[in-house]
């Protein structure tokens, strides 16, 4: 790796996205990966969002790029998503069998990671959590797919690992030609609920993510102890102040949004759906504008008060260390809580019995 010295950790993260993006730009130019020629404006734009986990797109993904084509697509994202330094640093830390004290400290600046001995094992949690929520993901949506009309199951598996990797990472690609709208997932509920909730899941954070799987081996191991030795097997605080106030804003907004959505679009954008279907659509709209980038309806079609409510939620974005983008939920929750301290003349912020840090308030 290059060395701490000559590079700070800022300039890397810079760096390895810029080769990255000519990397991808390059593969994206070659023949087996296009269907139909395109600019290297265009193979820029498409490298870029992919890396950057924009899901933006001037080109159609399903037609104008091969098999091949979105393969580079979906390890551009996959890169992107969890941090090409994150790839590189794990890697020269198996290839030499361990790392400098320089490189270790160039890795923990960048993956805000406190504990210098706890970096490379924070990579490795957040690669195996990465992998594995997205093969669950992928098998999901697989299970979900039985109506496709036309797909061999080698293409349904692939469009279930592309859409569970870009779920999880947050891009937006889709290798469906009108991404969610496409006419066999426009009334697949299942498909739009497996793909919503694997993107929410990557919008909370891989810090959260990981607490949330340890208070849930926290739960079952309470559980197996009551059932065998009737003891309370209990430990306080595994789950952290800051996963508590992430997931608790994060379930808010969703509740939120979701019922101002359907109320708002009921006989207007969601007049095709029915029932259970205008839930699901309206958690799903309300769900993807602050982190993922799909949508399963035209945007252009909502009512002017339904894009404005959307535009903030935008703003806001998702939780902190994830891959979406935004102000992120836990500033967006404790200006809300600064607000009503201030309002009811307190001089300090609380929340869950424990003052928040001066220093924490004014960063918000």
């Amino acid at each position: 790796m290059i060395k701490k010295r000559f590079y700070n950790p800022a300039q890397l993260f810079i760096f390895s996205f810029l080769a990255l993006i000519v990397m991808g730009t390059m593969l994206l130019k070659l023949p087996i990966a296009l269907n139909k020629p395109i600019s290297w404006t265009d193979s820029l734009f498409t490298a870029t969002s992919a890396v950057c986990v924009t899901g933006l797109v001037v080109v159609d993904t399903a037609t104008h790029f091969t098999g091949w084509g979105q393969v580079f697509i979906l390890l551009l994202i996959q890169a992107g998503g969890i941090g090409i330094l994150s790839f590189a640093g794990l890697f020269a830390y198996f290839l030499k069998g361990g790392s400098s004290y320089e490189n270790q400290l160039a890795i923990r600046d960048f993956s805000n990671t406190q504990r210098l001995g706890e970096v490379f094992t924070l990579l490795k949690r957040t690669i195996a959590i990465t992998f594995g929520i997205e093969a669950v993901g992928a098998a999901v949506i697989f299970w979900t797919m039985d109506g496709f009309n036309g797909a061999g199951t080698a293409e349904r598996i692939f469009i279930a690992v592309f859409h569970s990797v870009s779920s999880f990472c947050n891009a937006g690609f889709s290798t469906l030609s009108n991404g969610l709208m496409h006419q066999q997932v426009y009334y697949n509920y299942g498909f739009q609920l497996a793909v919503a909730s694997i993107y929410i899941f990557g919008g909370l954070g891989f810090p959260i993510v990981i607490n949330v799987l340890k208070y849930i081996k926290h739960l079952i191991n309470r559980l197996f102890h009551k059932w065998t030795t009737k003891e309370n097997y209990y430990r306080p605080w595994v789950m952290t102040i800051n996963s508590k106030l992430n997931l608790i804003t994060t379930s808010c907004i969703t509740a939120f949004a979701t019922l101002v959505l359907f109320i708002s679009e009921y006989n207007h954008v969601f007049a095709d759906h029915s029932g259970i279907g205008k839930w699901v659509v309206a958690f799903a709209t309300a769900t993807t504008p602050r982190t993922a980038g799909f949508n399963s309806i035209d945007f252009a079609q909502l009512h002017f008060s339904s894009i404005l409510f959307i535009m903030l939620l935008m703003w806001i974005g998702a939780s902190p260390n994830s891959t979406g983008g935004g102000i992120k939920t836990s500033t967006f929750a404790l200006a809300i809580l600064n607000a009503i301290s201030l309002a009811k003349g307190k001089d300090r912020t609380e929340i869950f019995r424990r003052e928040i840090a001066g220093i924490s308030i004014q960063r918000a």
